[in-house]
């Protein structure tokens, strides 16, 4: 835990209570949950040398989730300071936290039978194993999940609550449905329960170009509605919400206390779409034409509501399985007819191939004039609106993944150039380039990013991650791409139905039934292709995360190509596909059951 997080939660167990006190000031009242299925929440005064105290310092609590032995409070035992940011000029600076390990505390005694408790340590591992993957952020003193200009309009001199509850964005709030039974308890215990976004947090305070100091901060942040992975989740639903939407802000704060900020948008393509695993490489692409008309002009109306202009960038081949979702966008946003709207079409591999992003320059010269009308956010030396941003460019290719990254980190430069001229620093674009120091700093910032949406939605790292880095492309990041590639399609046809439900289960939008539970993971056929994968997961545990050797690669691909060609000849895949089991996602298949976590 880092220093400068100086204070902790203490979380006591008595027999019909759970008391959940500040160290450092015992004089405050305490929160008090009763131990019972149904817990009443209150604050009292009492008495704390009674109790078995949880033996893990407590740094945040997350929220309360009802499982089948009961409630269970969710709370952050390990996170990392990631440094310190003011969204809002002349406004304190706030701490942001990463959350690197979560535990779930029981307020019951759990007592089930043997085939429930298995059930409950797969549910108990959902919660743990995404809310700690390292990919959850929170502040106690500012709202991380509004950018700098929607912070500006808001009014938090006569709220009643903390800074960081007072007007949150829900859309960014991944923990809201777990806070709900402490939100009457905000106001007085913000620093128990601060609301968490899932996406990126970078900052750095210590940043210099041309003699001038500056804090740098990115933030990015996923919608958690229509929230899933790569292939469980596409597309738009009926209400225009899309699957992998993030909004990323680039946030630069002089010594002087003026901010600058700019933001821009990725997010499926917004019509209806589906492209289920199968156990192919690239499964089927089925575009649904009907329903694609309200879904996009759903989207767009919330988006417009948002941002004002939209720039519609969009990098999906013209060519092969991509260009019937290409070609259905384009004509909905035709038919919309919109003059909010503006689409930009750009095959990134017609254009550049495979390595020569340098080609990239053809799309800057198409949205030039875009990028300087939509202008940027800033505030002055005292805190007083100069400009506002008026739009944003909306980038996604099929995944909104790899070839978005690319696209997003030469936006950030253009707009980050714009804002150090505007703000006296540089002179001109070409002394950007002369700042090593920087500009390295900025382009592992951007590629960290990358890596951890990426993460988040396909499970690996982001392809063509040396191009974020460096400009270029290298032989190690095109081994790193094929390493990375077998792994997602091993994720994704193996894992991904497990983390699916970990989001569902987490968002609420599946609810445990305490009575009358049916095992959703309950199967009466255990496949033996099963054990096939295992030299996969032993792969994934001890040998990716070193340097990986031409021949570890070479095993991957056998054993995943020998459990697909078994899968097809026995016609197993339904067998072997970890289809999502809970919520509106799941699949009416009979499937082989999952692990329950071993200790």
């Amino acid at each position: 835990m880092d220093q400068n997080f100086a204070k902790f939660l203490s979380v006591i167990f008595r027999d019909d209570l759970v008391v959940v006190t500040q160290n450092d000031d015992l004089h405050r009242p305490s929160l008090i949950i009763t131990r019972s299925d149904k817990p009443e929440i209150y604050t009292e005064h009492v008495e704390l040398s009674s109790g078995e105290t949880y033996d893990k310092p407590v740094y945040a609590v997350l929220g309360l989730i009802n499982l089948l032995s009961g409630p269970y409070l969710v709370v952050a035992t390990d996170v990392v300071a990631k440094g310190a940011i003011s969204l809002r000029a002349r406004q304190p600076e706030g701490f942001v936290f990463q959350v690197k390990e979560v535990a779930t505390l029981p307020i019951m005694k759990p007592a089930l039978a043997p085939p429930l408790e298995k059930d409950e340590n797969v549910f108990l591992d959902m919660v743990t194993s995404l809310l700690g993957a390292g990919d959850f952020y929170f502040s106690f003193d500012i709202d991380l999940s509004n950018s700098c200009q929607r912070s500006s309009k808001l009014s938090f001199e006569s709220a009643q609550l903390p800074p960081a509850w007072a007007a949150i964005e829900d859309r960014f709030v991944w923990n809201s449905h777990l806070q709900a039974p402490f939100l009457p308890f905000v106001k007085d215990f913000g620093n128990f329960f601060p609301p968490i976004i899932q996406g990126f947090v970078q900052i750095k305070r210590t940043c210099e170009v041309n003699k001038a100091k500056f804090s740098y901060a990115l933030i990015s942040r996923r919608n958690k509605n229509r929230a899933g992975t790569r292939f469980n989740m596409r597309g738009a639903d009926s209400s225009g919400n899309v699957a992998n939407f993030v909004e990323t802000e680039q946030i630069i704060q002089l010594a002087d206390g003026r901010i600058f900020s700019g933001v821009q948008t990725r997010g499926s393509i917004p019509v209806v779409w589906t492209q289920e695993p199968t156990l192919d490489y690239e499964p089927k692409i089925q575009v649904k034409t009907a329903p694609s008309r309200a879904a996009c002009q759903a989207h767009f109306d919330d988006q417009i509501k948002l941002y004002n202009r939209q720039v519609l960038v969009n990098l999906v081949k013209t060519k092969g399985s991509e260009k019937a979702i290409g070609s259905e966008y384009e004509r909905q946003v035709a038919a919309l007819d919109n003059p909010k709207l503006r689409y930009v079409g750009f095959d990134v591999y017609q254009h550049c191939g495979h390595s020569n992003y340098s080609k990239l320059s053809i799309l800057v010269n198409q949205i030039q004039d875009d990028l300087h009308s939509q202008g940027y956010f800033s505030s002055g030396v005292d805190g007083s609106v100069q400009r506002t941003q008026d739009g944003v460019f909306r980038t996604n290719c099929k995944d909104c993944l790899d070839r978005t990254n690319l696209v997003q980190i030469v936006f950030a430069q253009l707009a980050l150039i714009q804002q150090l001229r505007d703000a006296g620093i540089l002179r001109s674009a070409a002394e950007f380039e002369k700042q090593q120091e920087f500009v390295q700093f900025f382009r592992s910032t951007w590629g960290d990013n990358g890596d951890a949406i990426s993460t988040a939605y396909a499970g690996t790292p982001a392809l063509k991650r040396d191009v974020t880095r460096t400009g270029k492309r290298t032989v190690q990041g095109i081994v790193d791409d094929g390493v990375n590639a077998v792994t997602r399609y091993y994720i994704n046809n193996f894992r991904d139905g497990f983390r699916q439900d970990s989001m569902d289960l987490v968002l609420g939008n599946y609810t445990v039934n305490h009575q009358g539970h049916t095992s959703p993971f309950a199967s009466s056929v255990e496949s033996a292709l099963l054990w096939l994968v295992l030299p996969l997961i032993a792969f994934l545990r001890f040998v990716a995360p070193r340097q990986v050797r031409a021949l570890d690669l070479v095993l991957l691909v056998f054993w995943i190509g020998l459990a697909v060609l078994l899968g097809k000849l026995f016609k197993l895949r339904s067998h072997v596909i970890d289809y999502p089991r809970l919520g509106s996602r799941s699949k009416s298949v009979t499937v082989a059951p999952r692990p329950a976590k071993q200790e």
